[in-house]
């Protein structure tokens, strides 16, 4: 067998996968899922996204089954309590529609259309939601984000009078709109 002169071993060269600093990380994210919004795909479907609240101050959303499970049950990732249905998200990009980026910090997960968290470095990346619109459009309804400084939490929610009661009595303050999501959908995790 011959053998090339200038071979370099698939290996040399790289970072192992737990070296490579999680911004690099969320920056190829990111990029993946701003090119994955410019092909929309023309099945998308509007799924649920769930609301669950820990005692530690923290709101949690995922429409993953799989979260629903483990972070309301016990053990280290659980303690969280189900408390709705939040709203409804695209599960794959559409025509107008943005990534909506998952990311943890402390005891806070926050969420937002900026793959770099807002300029806030301390944020991990953690998931990509799904897809919200970036407009005001038919079948779409604001989703609201409001921050407590108090708690450490933020706070998203599709219902104008819930996002009132928040800023007007918990102690949150309004941080105006994330995006534009679906008025309906499925749910296709069983309770």
């Amino acid at each position: 067998m011959r053998r090339l002169k200038h071979v370099v071993p698939a290996d040399e060269g790289l970072l192992p996968a737990n070296r490579v600093p999680g911004r690099i990380a969320a920056i190829g994210f990111a990029a993946l899922a701003s090119c994955l919004s410019l092909t929309a795909s023309a099945s998308a479907a509007s799924i649920a996204v769930w609301r669950l609240y820990n005692p530690n101050g923290d709101h949690f959303y995922t429409a993953r089954c799989l979260d629903l499970q483990s972070f309301t049950a016990p053990g280290p990732r659980g303690g969280y309590t189900l408390e709705k249905l939040a709203f409804y998200i695209d599960d794959t990009p559409q025509a107008g529609t943005v990534p909506l980026f998952r990311f943890f910090k402390d005891h806070d997960h926050f969420y937002t259309t900026d793959g770099f968290a807002e300029g806030d470095s301390d944020y991990k990346l953690e998931a990509l939601v799904g897809y919200v619109s970036k407009g005001a459009a038919a079948g779409k309804v604001p989703l609201y984000r409001a921050y407590s400084a108090e708690a450490g939490d933020h706070f998203y929610t599709s219902d104008l009078n819930e996002y009132n009661s928040a800023t007007g009595t918990l102690g949150y303050k309004g941080e105006g709109i994330v995006g534009y999501v679906n008025s309906s959908g499925a749910d296709p995790c069983p309770k």
